[in-house]
């Protein structure tokens, strides 16, 4: 995901598929960082942020690498989704 607005690196918004994809459930949600996003999930504990390439390719790697932690997470974030 990108949580951010047009060609801006400071101004981010919320978009449905910050809760869409999260509340489907089947894999974890890895978007940019955004502080209007975490104040509705929790980071790295429900979904996966990046702010750069290099961290974005890192997070993905991870998730591959550990995919029983990826679920978890995405289970996490499909429960809160389902429950609020």
């Amino acid at each position: 995901g990108h949580g951010g607005i047009g060609y801006s690196r400071t101004l981010m918004n919320l978009k449905t598929r910050d809760f869409e994809i999260p509340g489907c459930g089947g894999g974890v949600y890895l978007t940019t960082e955004n502080p209007e996003l975490a104040r509705h999930l929790a980071p790295e504990s429900e979904y996966l942020t990046y702010r750069t390439v290099d961290e974005l390719v890192d997070r993905t790697r991870w998730a591959l690498v550990h995919p029983d932690g990826a679920r978890a997470i995405a289970e996490r974030a499909r429960l809160r989704c389902l429950r609020e």
